[in-house]
C-alpha cells in the first residue's frame, strides 16, 4: 500500500474516516476477502468523475420512502465477494445490494459490516432518505464490452422530512471487481451516515465512513481486490489498469506496436489498429502521423509542411515546372522554368527571381 497510515481492525480490515475537520486522503485493508480502499485524496487515488444521468430511472425507488426495488440489470457479470451477480437492488435509504434484498435499512445508516441486515451491499450515501420528497434514482450501463460500467446515481435525493439533498453515485467495472463511489454532495441532517461494502454473511467488509459529519464534494472512493504495487515500476500499478504488472513494456498509454500479439496500452485490445485522427488510417496501416488528419497513404501532397502522403518527403510534389524550387520553396511562378528563387533579374516586366520587386537590376 501507500505511504499513508492505515487503520487496520483485525481480519475485517475496517477503516473508518474520522468526522469533522477537512477532507483526509485515506486508505485501507485489505479485508479478509482481500478487498482495500482509497481516496482520490490520496496520489494514485481515483479521479473524481461524477456522471450525470437521465435515461433509465429506479422508478419504485425514486418515488417511495423505505423501499428496495430489485432486478436492476447491470449490463454484464460482475464479481462481488466470490459470487458474481448480473442484477442488483437499490434501496431508497442510499445503498446497492446483491442477491435477494428485503431490507430497507431504515432508519439510519450503521457500522459496516455488521451481521444484522441489509449485507450484501455497497453503502453510497446509507441513512435516511426518502425520494418520495425530492430527486430521483437513475442507472445506466456505459461503455462498450469489455470495459463497460454500471453506473447507479442518486440525484439530488432528499433526506427524510425534506431538505439536504444527496447525490452520489456507484460505478461497477466490467471485467474486474473495481468499484467506485463519487460524491458531488452528501450532506448531513445530523443523523448516522454510512459508506462503504461488506459480503453476504455482513462478517467481512470495509467502512470508509461512519458518522454524523458530511463528505466533501468532489471526493471518489475505489474498492476493489487488485495490487496496488507496481511491481515493474512502469509507473502504473494493477489498480490503476496495469494489465501485465511483470512487464514494464505493457501499460495504460504505452504506444501500441503493429502486428506482434501483444496487448501494450492494456484496452484489451491487440494491435487494434486505432485511428486517433479519424482520417481512416491507423499507424499500423501506414499512417506516419496519426495525430493529424491531412497525413495518411496516398493523401495528395499539399504545400503546408506535412508529409501528407507518408512517403517520408514533406511538399515534394510542387515543382510544376522543373526548376529545382517548389511554391513551397518559394517559387513564385511555379509554371515558369526560369522563374525561381536567385534566378537572374531580365528586363521583362516579370519578377525573375522572385523577390517581389520586378525588373530590379536592369
Amino acid at each position: 500500500m501507500r505511504g499513508v497510515a492505515r487503520i487496520v481492525l483485525g481480519s475485517l480490515g475496517l477503516c473508518v474516516f474520522l468526522a469533522g475537520g477537512p477532507a483526509k486522503a485515506l486508505e485501507g485493508g485489505p479485508d479478509a476477502f482481500g478487498y482495500s480502499f482509497i481516496d482520490s485524496n490520496e496520489p494514485g487515488g481515483p479521479l473524481y468523475d461524477f456522471e450525470v444521468l437521465g435515461g433509465n430511472i429506479a422508478s419504485t425507488a425514486s418515488t417511495c420512502d423505505d423501499c428496495v426495488q430489485g432486478n436492476i440489470p447491470i449490463g454484464f457479470d460482475f464479481e462481488y465477494y466470490g459470487t458474481v451477480y448480473d442484477v442488483v437492488s437499490v434501496s431508497s435509504n442510499g445503498f446497492i445490494g446483491f442477491g435477494a434484498q428485503s431490507a430497507t435499512g431504515c432508519c439510519s445508516g450503521a457500522s459496516i459490516p455488521s451481521t444484522s441486515t441489509p449485507n450484501n451491499i455497497i453503502a453510497l450515501w446509507w441513512e435516511d432518505l426518502n425520494p418520495s420528497n425530492g430527486g430521483s434514482i437513475y442507472y445506466e450501463t456505459l461503455g462498450s464490452p469489455p470495459l463497460q460500467r454500471f453506473v447507479l446515481s442518486f440525484q439530488n435525493v432528499q433526506h427524510y422530512g425534506g431538505g439536504n439533498p444527496v447525490s452520489v453515485q456507484v460505478k461497477l467495472y466490467e471485467g474486474s471487481s473495481s468499484i467506485e463511489i463519487h460524491v458531488d454532495a452528501a450532506p448531513s441532517d445530523g443523523g448516522t451516515h454510512s459508506c462503504g461494502i461488506e459480503d453476504s454473511g455482513g462478517n467481512v467488509g470495509l467502512q470508509y465512513h461512519s458518522g454524523s459529519q458530511p463528505l466533501p464534494s468532489g471526493t471518489a472512493i475505489w474498492f476493489g481486490t487488485c495490487s496496488e504495487d507496481d511491481i515493474d515500476l512502469d509507473g502504473y500499478t494493477e489498480c490503476e489498469g496495469d494489465c501485465d504488472d511483470m512487464d514494464p513494456s505493457l501499460y495504460p498509454a504505452a504506444e501500441e506496436i503493429c502486428d506482434d500479439g501483444i496487448d501494450q496500452n492494456c484496452d484489451a485490445q491487440v494491435d487494434e489498429h486505432a485511428d486517433f485522427d479519424g482520417d481512416g488510417f491507423s499507424n499500423c496501416d501506414g499512417d506516419c502521423n496519426d495525430f493529424i488528419a491531412e497525413a495518411f497513404p496516398g493523401n495528395p501532397e499539399d504545400c503546408d509542411f506535412i508529409d501528407n502522403d507518408c512517403d517520408g518527403e514533406i511538399d515534394e510534389d510542387f515543382d510544376g515546372d522543373g526548376d529545382g524550387f517548389s511554391t513551397c520553396a518559394g517559387d513564385c511562378d511555379d509554371a515558369d522554368p526560369a522563374v525561381y528563387p536567385g534566378a537572374a533579374e531580365v528586363c521583362n516586366q516579370i519578377d525573375d527571381d522572385c523577390d517581389g520587386v520586378v525588373d530590379e537590376e536592369t
